[in-house]
């Protein structure tokens, strides 16, 4: 998602995402719904690990290395 430019924080609701240069809604009805659902998933398994696995990908895509 990262390389596509997909980034959102993970409570965020998708429908009310935007792309930035245009606006535009990030994702249409259909994918908005399987956005929730792969996120529902990921809550479900990992609880707030989720933040933990997003936090290096975001800071990477910001340029922000992190310390190994």
């Amino acid at each position: 998602m990262q390389c596509r430019g997909l980034l959102f924080h993970p409570d965020d609701d998708p429908a009310d995402i935007v792309v930035i240069q245009s606006g535009e809604r990030m994702f249409q009805n259909r994918e908005t719904e399987e956005v929730r659902f792969v996120l529902d998933a990921l809550f479900a398994v990992l609880g707030d690990g989720v933040y933990e696995a997003a936090y290096p990908v975001m800071m990477n895509a910001c340029g922000i290395r992190l310390d190994a």
